[in-house]
């Protein structure tokens, strides 16, 4: 698979550093840290469309109303 000649040095410092064994361990090891990139995007993409599928229902709290309920729910003192 073709590779930038910056990506190439990468890869080879990497083996040759001795932290990867081979050129497929760094590539794999760069897949898995995507799909884990993207399996976040996805999640933060879901919160906000429901964040805004509640604001647009009126499930929604003033400042003072969420400041109480932190406070609440982590037991902190006024």
């Amino acid at each position: 698979m073709p590779m930038s000649s910056k990506s190439e040095k990468i890869v080879d410092r990497l083996v040759e550093s001795g932290r990867f064994a081979s050129r497929t361990a760094v590539l794999e090891e760069a897949v898995h840290l995507l799909e884990r990139r993207e399996q976040f995007r996805d999640e933060v993409w879901k919160g906000i469309d429901e964040g805004i599928a509640d604001a647009e229902a009126g499930r929604v709290m003033s400042a003072e109303e969420v400041r109480i309920a932190l406070l609440n729910e982590f037991l902190i003192d006024d």
